[in-house]
């Protein structure tokens, strides 16, 4: 006995809701975004989103208002927007192109190992934050530029990048 196409469908429809429902309000950003945003704001660095979410780009903003963020970010490209989907570089290059900064320029952060593939196949500098989704050992197998083990250590990494010129 088989499911009908519109019982999946309905069934993703309300899935998707109660997603929404319970990100708007369980939802907050780790613990030192914030720091880090205005510590880069201060210093004129651009900030750009590269998600492999398949959420629409008004949604996504829409999320950054909600977390009061969205003041800070440039730029923000979904995986709905490009062909490929992380680990391949699409988002981040289009981020780049978006922000008007060379991606050897920028510093990709992320959490997930296809966050760190795709900055790689890009030719960004990839950045893992230990603290986030990923296993850490699978993590350090695919051989990010550095770990950090959470969001507040970068703004010392921004900092010693900065002293280096």
């Amino acid at each position: 006995m088989g499911t009908d196409d519109l019982t999946i469908e309905t069934c993703k429809t309300e899935i998707k809701e109660l997603f929404r429902q319970v990100e708007t309000v369980e939802v907050s950003p780790f613990p030192g975004v914030e720091e880090l945003f205005r510590y880069l704001e201060k210093k004129g660095i651009k900030i750009g989103i590269a998600t492999g979410r398949m959420s629409s780009p008004e949604d996504e903003w829409g999320r950054f208002k909600r977390l009061g963020l969205d003041r800070f970010i440039s730029a923000i490209v979904t995986s709905r927007e490009v062909a490929y989907r992380k680990p391949a570089p699409d988002v981040i290059i289009e981020c780049a192109r978006r922000l008007d900064v060379p991606i050897g320029s920028c510093i990709a952060v992320g959490d997930t190992e296809p966050d760190i593939i795709a900055a790689r196949k890009a030719g960004a500098f990839g950045v893992v934050v230990a603290s986030g989704q990923g296993d850490k050992d699978w993590l350090l197998k695919v051989k990010p530029e550095i770990v950090l083990r959470s969001v507040s250590d970068l703004v010392a990494f921004f900092d010693r990048m900065g002293d280096q010129g």
